[in-house]
C-alpha cells in the first residue's frame, strides 16, 4: 500500500514537472514577433505531447496565453507576406510591352498568398489595371506587327501586286490611329502605292 503511494506520489510530482516545463516554454514566447515562430512551435509540440492529466495541471489562463501568441504570430505573417506583395505592386510602375515579366512576376506572388493573406492586399486594382494596359499593348503589336510584315513582304512590286498593295492599304486604315502611329514603315507601302499608279500610267500612254 505504501509503495503505490509512493509511487503514485512520484508519477504526481512527474507529472507537475512536465506541466511546469511546458508553462515555463511558454512564458518564454514573451513578445511576439515574426522571430516567434520557433518558440511558440516549441511550447505548442510540448503542451500537445502532455498527457490528459499532465494538461490538467495547466490553467485555462496559460493555455489561452500560448493559443493568443499562436494568433498574434499567424495575423504577424499574414501582414508581412501581404506587405511584400503591396510592395511589388508598388513599384509596377508605367506599363510597357516589357514590364511582361515583371507584371506576371507580381500576379504570382498575389496568387501565392493565403485568402486571408490576399485580403490585406489593398491595391490589387494598380496590378489589375496594370494586366489590362499590358494586354492592349500586346493586342496593339499583335495588330501592328501583322500589318507591318504584310507591308515589308510587297518587295518590288508590280501591277500583279496590286490587289497586294490595297490589301495592305486597307489592312493599315484599320489600325487604330496609336496602332498607325507604331508602323514604322508606312512609306514602303506609300512607296508601293506610288509605283503601281506609275506602272498603270506608263500602260495607258503605251497603249
Amino acid at each position: 500500500m505504501l509503495i503505490k503511494a509512493e509511487e503514485t506520489l512520484i508519477g504526481l510530482k512527474t507529472d507537475k514537472a512536465k506541466a511546469e516545463a511546458v508553462v515555463e516554454k511558454i512564458d518564454a514566447v514573451g513578445t511576439v514577433t515574426l522571430d516567434s515562430r520557433g518558440a511558440i512551435e516549441e511550447a505548442r509540440a510540448a503542451y500537445d505531447a502532455l498527457t490528459e492529466s499532465q494538461k490538467a495541471m495547466i490553467s485555462a489562463e496559460k493555455l489561452s496565453v500560448l493559443t493568443e501568441a499562436e494568433i498574434k504570430f499567424a495575423e504577424l505573417v499574414d501582414g508581412d507576406a501581404a506587405g511584400k506583395v503591396i510592395e511589388l505592386i508598388d513599384k509596377i510602375g508605367e506599363v510597357s510591352i516589357a514590364s511582361e515579366a515583371e507584371i506576371m512576376a507580381v500576379r504570382n506572388a498575389y496568387e501565392s498568398l493565403t485568402e486571408s493573406q490576399r485580403e490585406l492586399v489593398n491595391n490589387l486594382s494598380i496590378l489589375e489595371n496594370a494586366e489590362n494596359v499590358l494586354e492592349g499593348l500586346k493586342t496593339d503589336k499583335a495588330a501592328v506587327d501583322s500589318v507591318k510584315e504584310q507591308i515589308a513582304a510587297l518587295g518590288n512590286v508590280t501591277l500583279e501586286d496590286e490587289a497586294k498593295v490595297r490589301d495592305a492599304r486597307n489592312a493599315y486604315e484599320a489600325l487604330t490611329e496609336s496602332q498607325k502611329a507604331q508602323v514604322d514603315n508606312i512609306q514602303v507601302l506609300q512607296q508601293a502605292e506610288k509605283k503601281i499608279i506609275d506602272l498603270k500610267m506608263k500602260n495607258r500612254r503605251l497603249q
